[in-house]
């Protein structure tokens, strides 16, 4: 097999990550929200040297009832060519606990680059 290698500097396409799926369990012992099945929804945001390079984009609504599956390309407004080195992503899982009203389930952070340039 073989593989291309390029320079982000000469790649103008906008930064785009998928949103699969989502596995586990959610507990809480948290009486103002009860578990229930949730209706959760994605957001992802570019940060760069600890500062926001972007808005948050997020998923699309969708109703779900047994497995939370998205199978869903985010595009975010930045070119790869303008990330800095430190780009990471910042992904929150969000549930909607009521009208206008969302709470955060979990989240992490991923390079998009090694340590090592």
């Amino acid at each position: 097999m073989d593989f291309s290698y390029c320079l982000t500097r000469n790649v103008y396409l906008p930064v785009s990550i998928k949103i699969s799926s989502l596995e586990g369990r959610r507990e809480t012992s948290n009486a103002d929200f009860p578990i229930k099945h949730s209706d959760y929804y994605v957001t992802v945001q570019l940060y760069g040297d600890n500062k926001p390079l972007t808005v948050p984009v997020q998923t699309s609504y969708k109703s779900f009832k047994n497995h939370w599956s998205w199978n869903e390309w985010l595009t975010l407004p930045i070119k790869y060519c303008d990330l800095p080195a430190s780009a990471q992503y910042a992904i929150t899982v969000w549930d909607t606990v009521g009208p206008r009203k969302a709470v955060p389930v979990g989240g992490t952070t991923l390079r998009l680059f090694g340590k090592h340039l």
